[in-house]
């Protein structure tokens, strides 16, 4: 073989292989590659970051990869919103989203940094039972004491939620529609501060998610009078519902989902929710879900979308209605 035909072929095998090293690296990686970001938008100790982290902890088995809790919170989880926005849309980064973000911002808030095509749902994660909560020495010791005296002293009670347009701000304001009565609102950056000011009798009553004032319940020092769900909980059996005091249109229960960038692949998208799926069929997350005092429920994409579209227009009329709204 001459010299010119051995540079021929030299350059051929070299064009070969640069063309197939090209097509190799240009095949995806298969997915998940590397660790999983988990976005909540709550501080640490609430009860949703403390469910992302039961359900993290398991889901990373599922995946073979790490996720790591990285706290967001803020301006009603906006902040953790703007965070997910912002990371590629690869699947690397989840988050936490739910009633919150989906149903309550956008019936309160005339700008978000997000609409309903922005993220898509992985599935849901539980639904999270509200309870209306006085101190244990208060002389409020039914729902009857509290609208007696609210109609008696128009605007001399109040009540503590998590935040201004929370679901506990709406179950509220459904309460004071529903029964005819003012209780001043007072919101709270979390559930944390909200029960401290009720413990410390700077509140005459507040509404919570279950888990943050079941501890309290239990010890003693808070009277429980009312559960906002359709039913009673498991783990409070002889409280009432509103609807069982006669408020039937006094019933909401916040949820908490999983949700990725809509320019997710399909594909990864997939994937997320199997891991989900099997995740929440695990005894051991069930258990400790409950434990916090949620109620561990997995709902694929499609019931999560119907859910919002149901719920959506609801928030948009109860916030029309009783005038919650946030100042641009």
């Amino acid at each position: 073989m001459n010299s010119e035909r051995r540079a021929i072929l030299g350059h051929a095998l070299a064009a070969s292989a640069a063309f197939f090293a090209s097509k190799t690296s240009a095949l995806p990686h298969q997915y998940p590659g590397k660790a999983l970001r988990f976005i909540v938008g709550f501080p640490p100790g609430g009860a949703g970051d403390s469910v992302a982290r039961v359900v993290s902890t398991v889901m990373s088995t599922a995946l073979g990869q790490p996720i790591v809790i990285d706290n967001k919170p803020g301006a009603g989880a906006i902040v953790s919103a703007v965070s997910a926005i912002n990371a590629p849309a690869d699947g690397y980064a989840l988050l936490l989203a739910g009633s919150t973000l989906l149903t309550n911002n956008p019936a309160i808030r005339e700008k978000l940094p997000y609409d309903s095509r922005t993220f898509s749902p992985v599935g849901t994660i539980c639904t999270m039972p509200m309870v209306l909560v006085t101190p244990s020495e208060s002389g409020l010791r039914s729902v009857e004491d509290v609208i007696k005296e609210a109609r008696a002293n128009p605007g001399k009670l109040n009540f503590g939620s998590h935040g201004l347009g929370s679901s506990p701000h709406f179950a509220g304001e459904m309460l004071n529609r529903a029964a005819g009565i003012k209780l001043v609102h007072i919101p709270f950056n979390g559930s944390a501060p909200n029960m401290s000011a009720l413990l410390g009798n700077q509140l005459h009553l507040a509404v919570d998610s279950l888990s943050a004032a079941a501890p309290f319940i239990q010890s003693g020092r808070l009277r429980p009078l009312a559960i906002f769900s359709a039913t009673r909980s498991p783990s409070l059996p002889k409280v009432k519902t509103f609807i069982e005091i006669g408020f039937s249109e006094v019933q909401l229960e916040a949820w908490i989902t999983i949700h990725v960038r809509s320019e997710t692949p399909a594909s990864v998208q997939a994937t997320l929710t199997k891991a989900l799926s099997k995740t929440m069929t695990d005894a051991n997350v069930s258990h400790r879900i409950s434990v916090i005092g949620l109620n561990p429920v997995f709902e694929p994409p499609s019931i999560v979308e119907a859910r919002v579209a149901r719920e959506l227009p609801l928030m948009r009329t109860i916030a029309a209605k009783t005038g919650i709204s946030v100042p641009e």
